[in-house]
């Protein structure tokens, strides 16, 4: 398990390599107004695809790990994903049109936003097989390759665009989709070895696991939306530049959530087949990373106004207080989140609860504080619906072992 904890981080902290260096390479070729609102494209692909997936990915890795007849299992998910990811191609480009009767996209935002959705669904569902299987090696390629197709095709445009003179903005879109095209084309090559899994016609099997998915999806449109629903806030009160101050600080401190992610996502895999010694064993892994997460928050402190202003510039300086607020619930998520994945496998709606109550804390608090002191709100109201989850996932973790 550690062999495939390391190969996970490792992939995901140069996959986020990758996606930091496009971020930092966008803030400082768009203007702050043109940064915010790109972001602000890319969270309308993050919901959409979340919405849409429902849990299909998470409810396939536990599925595939608790069944006795694996290749069977999983050739049965992957008949009924391709019926699923069909049906998902139409909604999306009905719902992107829906939004853009609200937002006035243009054309080619309405493309970056339809592809982006149906490569993200075609990408994360190859990714999520590798997990099941416990193929972290090519779990970890997909997971660079992604973003690395992503930095090249952008970036490739940009510096094509300066030598025209032409928008830099409309070439970032356009290197976007071509990313999407590549990505969607790449997918559907590693789909020739999911056509030859064996599968039965089990009736009902469908209504099954879509049952199992609803409590995790349900729980993941929650996290996406807590995630995200502070782009929309910032841009609703504040404005597209104060949304690019904002998502610099969030790019940069997302590099630990990345950690939480790369551990879950192998603890998942093994606490699906596993009872709570498993549980047990999670919490004694995370209590000793506990010495270092002071550490990390007053580093990150110290040291974040000289880091803004030498990798996004001294117009983004301002960022450097809402990263060091958002240390204090990305740093700490990494000792509690683990703790979910024993939870997404056998006690779904535990997971549900948690995210409601998560959800509602950051929304309300991040209106109400984003009205009263202004930007810094969004990460004080952040950091108290993290900290809510965490006294709640510990208390529930504990009474778990505790009723063993």
């Amino acid at each position: 398990m550690k062999k495939a904890i390391i190969n996970v981080l490792f992939s995901n902290f140069s996959a986020a390599g990758l996606g930091f260096l496009l971020n930092v390479i966008l803030a400082r070729t768009l203007t702050i107004n043109e940064y915010g609102y790109i972001t602000l494209l890319f969270s309308f692909v993050a919901i959409i695809y979340t919405v849409f997936d429902f849990g299909f990915n998470t409810t396939q890795v536990v599925e595939f790990n608790k069944s006795e007849h694996k290749d069977k299992t999983l050739g049965k998910i992957f008949k009924l994903y391709k019926k699923y990811f069909t049906f998902l191609a139409i909604i999306t480009i009905i719902v992107v049109f829906a939004l853009n009767l609200i937002y006035k996209f243009s054309a080619l935002e309405i493309i970056s936003i339809t592809l982006g959705v149906i490569s993200f669904l075609l990408f994360r569902y190859q990714l999520s097989i590798y997990q099941s299987q416990g193929l972290w090696k090519k779990y970890s390629a997909l997971n660079i390759l992604n973003n690395l197709l992503k930095l090249v095709a952008i970036l490739g445009f940009i510096i094509f665009s300066s030598s025209l003179d032409k928008n830099i903005y409309h070439e970032v879109l356009k290197g976007y989709i071509l990313y999407t095209i590549v990505t969607i084309i790449i997918v559907l090559f590693h789909f020739k070895e999911n056509n030859s899994l064996p599968y039965d016609n089990a009736p009902g099997f469908a209504k099954k696991f879509f049952k199992m998915s609803y409590p995790i999806g349900l729980s993941n449109i929650l996290v996406i939306m807590t995630m995200r629903a502070d782009y929309f806030i910032v841009e609703h009160y504040l404005g597209t530049s104060s949304l690019g101050i904002y998502a610099a600080a969030n790019s940069l401190a997302l590099v630990f959530p990345l950690i939480t992610t790369s551990i879950l996502n192998v603890f998942l895999k093994y606490s699906s087949e596993s009872n709570k010694d498993f549980l047990n064993f999670i919490i004694q892994k995370q209590l000793r990373l506990i010495k270092f997460i002071p550490l990390f928050i007053i580093i990150g402190y110290f040291f974040s106004k000289k880091i803004f202003e030498v990798i996004f510039g001294l117009e983004y300086l301002s960022a450097s207080n809402i990263f060091s607020i958002l240390l204090i619930a990305y740093v700490g998520g990494i000792i509690f989140i683990p703790l979910e994945s024993y939870f997404y496998s056998h006690k779904p709606k535990k997971i549900l609860i948690l995210k409601i109550i998560q959800m509602l804390t950051a929304i309300i608090l991040e209106i109400i504080l984003i009205n009263s002191i202004g930007l810094i709100g969004i990460p004080i109201a952040i950091t108290i619906s993290r900290l809510v989850g965490w006294i709640y996932i510990y208390s529930l973790s504990h009474r778990e072992l505790k009723n063993a």
